[in-house]
């Protein structure tokens, strides 16, 4: 729940978790209406999932892993600067 003290963090988790619930209704619903096709589409996703070597896909995100992590840090950094007043 927004207040007027709130961050832009928290706002922007808000909104995430708002976006993230209306997407979880909507996919409730396509499932509820077509269930014999998401039960396909689950499938495939799976399948093809299985497919992908263990190892290799967590050797692509080890090696994000790092980039990630540093770019998060420069957004919260950045972020820092833009809420503090300009120093006379």
């Amino acid at each position: 729940m927004a207040t007027s003290t709130s961050s832009p963090t928290s706002v922007r988790a808000e909104s995430a978790a708002t976006n993230f619930r209306k997407w979880r209704e909507s996919a409730e619903d396509y499932i509820r209406e077509k269930p014999a096709r998401a039960a396909a589409q689950a499938a495939l996703v799976g399948y093809t999932l299985h497919l992908i070597p263990i190892r290799a896909a967590v050797a692509a995100l080890s090696r994000l892993a790092i980039p990630a992590i540093f770019a998060v840090g420069l957004y919260q950094v950045v972020e820092s600067f833009r809420s503090q007043p300009p120093r006379r």
